[in-house]
């Protein structure tokens, strides 16, 4: 039997060591913790992106003295290291990081996890954070040793938190209360569009249903979350073909600046949806900032030509119709549930195309 750290255990040490509040952007392999903090209702803040995270965590630190707990994946520890030098490094603010180890070296992973992995020990090592990989059976002494080590050194410390160390809990019901999945609505704009336009498709599940639906060539992104729209955004201002960004909820909070770029420079030829079910799917289903954020008045806000919005079938239909027929740049906010295809009904992009094969397809659409 393969020992496992049961996600309550974890919680209440961290509590036991006086850290916290804990603040998180998901990963897969923290789901459980989050699931099950989400469940019992424990306090839990879910920034959009990790160099907001550790912004909050200073934030904490400054008006309580305690050291804050910051989850992350170790693609998302690069998003949080001008934080780290420039704002923890200088000030001398404490932090424990709980950082996975995804693309750790003799495992197989997703590629877009690989450069990082092989690297994040020696990263650690080079920026001089102390840290120490978890293990199921030395846990509470690790987590004890590097709570520690961050008060005495008023300096961030991590937690590498490997695979499968956690077990699982599943969290709550899907929220079911739009009619449209995601499968359904990548559908139905593929049906309307397809030939027509050129797509970029935001990591996770809706690159995968995206693939799944129809092998359009898209631009498909297996990481670098929150950068389609940039994306998108520099191919429309290089071609007079239609680019149609789709965009998730989580991806586009986590770097919405980007929607100001997109006002500033009104790309007639840009089509910006963002499918919002108010989740970080592919990780396990973690609630994103969405049901507080609306998204029309950013737009609004951003300076975006057309602003739809659709929750069911024909209003999507109509709304794309619409994107064809004007100039944009236009924006449109599809509400849908959160129901996805069992894992083993949709196939991963990387298991058929390279990323290198992936971009040579896409750049053969100019």
């Amino acid at each position: 039997m393969i020992l496992m750290i049961e996600p309550k255990n974890f919680v209440e040490e961290l509590m036991k060591n006086k850290l916290g509040p804990v603040i998180e952007v998901p990963c897969t392999i923290f789901g459980p913790v989050v699931n099950y903090m989400v469940d019992n209702k424990i306090p839990l803040e879910t920034p959009a992106n990790e160099a907001v995270a550790m912004g909050l965590a200073a934030g904490h630190y400054l008006a309580t003295g305690k050291v804050p707990v910051v989850m992350m994946q170790n693609s998302g520890l690069c998003n949080s290291l001008n934080a780290l030098t420039s704002l923890h490094g200088i000030y001398d603010m404490p932090a424990l990081l709980v950082v996975t180890w995804r693309g750790e070296p003799g495992t197989k992973d997703a590629p877009e996890h690989l450069i990082i992995g092989e690297k994040l020990e020696k990263l650690l090592r080079e920026m001089d954070i102390p840290y120490k990989v978890l293990t199921p059976e030395g846990y509470r002494a690790e987590i004890k040793e590097m709570a520690e080590k961050a008060e005495a050194t008023k300096r961030p410390a991590v937690l590498v938190m490997r695979r499968g160390i956690i077990k699982e809990h599943e969290g709550g019901k899907k929220d079911s209360k739009y009619p449209l999945d995601m499968r359904e609505a990548i559908t139905i704009i593929k049906e309307a569009m397809d030939g027509k336009v050129a797509y970029v498709s935001t990591t996770g599940y809706i690159s995968r249903i995206s693939f799944n639906v129809k092998d359009t060539s898209d631009f498909y992104m297996v990481g670098s979350m929150g950068h389609a729209l940039p994306i998108g955004l520099g191919v429309a201002l290089e071609t007079d073909k239609k680019v149609v960004v789709l965009d998730g909820d989580g991806g586009c909070l986590m770097h919405a600046g980007a929607m100001a770029s997109v006002g500033a420079e009104k790309p007639k030829n840009l089509v910006h949806i963002v499918l919002d079910n108010r989740a970080h799917g592919s990780t396990g289903g973690q609630p994103t900032l969405s049901p507080s954020v609306d998204f029309s008045k950013i737009a609004e806000g951003f300076q975006y030509k057309n602003i739809l919005t659709a929750e069911t079938a024909s209003e999507l239909k109509g709304a794309v119709k619409k994107a064809m027929e004007k100039d944009g740049p236009t924006f449109i906010h599809v509400k849908i549930n959160q129901r996805v295809p069992p894992e083993g009904e949709i196939k991963r992009v990387s298991s058929v195309h390279t990323c290198p094969e992936i971009k040579k397809r896409f750049m053969a659409k100019f």
